[in-house]
């Protein structure tokens, strides 16, 4: 039997991050388990903007939590790419690759390059790098 955990927002709001490593060129995406919604799927970090928190620090709690990422001597910088009424998407570009420490919330994560991120997709995902004005955004950043 398969058990799902759905997990409930303390705020309306979400974020995340995608995250680019400037020596590869690379992009870090995880795999969600199949123990959250959307298991199976690639994504970016994200999850639910907690009460008191401000959507980039939502995006940052996110990273630690669900890939182990405490290097912020990496972190080269951090550009707002959308955000829609309940999403804040941000962009953290590191210096190098890392090596994640997952949770139980994802199962797998991979560096690749943009033209060649895993399938199947979150949709979420799929759409904002489908989004011409976020391209503009993250070129804009880059």
């Amino acid at each position: 039997m398969k058990v799902i955990i759905k997990l409930r927002a303390s705020g309306a709001a979400a974020a995340g991050f995608l995250i680019h490593a400037l020596s590869s060129g690379r992009w870090l995406v995880a795999q969600r388990s199949r123990l959250v919604h959307w298991g199976g799927m690639w994504s970016g970090v994200a999850g639910h903007v907690e009460i008191g928190e401000t959507p980039l620090e939502a995006a940052f709690r996110e990273l630690q939590e669900e890939l182990g990422f405490n290097q912020p001597h990496l972190v080269v910088s951090v550009g707002l790419v959308k955000v829609s009424r309940y999403f804040h998407q941000y962009l953290l570009v590191v210096s190098d690759e890392f090596v994640p420490t997952l949770n139980w919330e994802n199962s797998a994560a991979v560096w690749c390059q943009w033209s060649n991120f895993p399938q199947p997709m979150h949709p979420a995902l799929k759409a904002l790098l489908a989004n011409p004005a976020v391209l503009r955004q993250l070129r804009a950043l880059l």
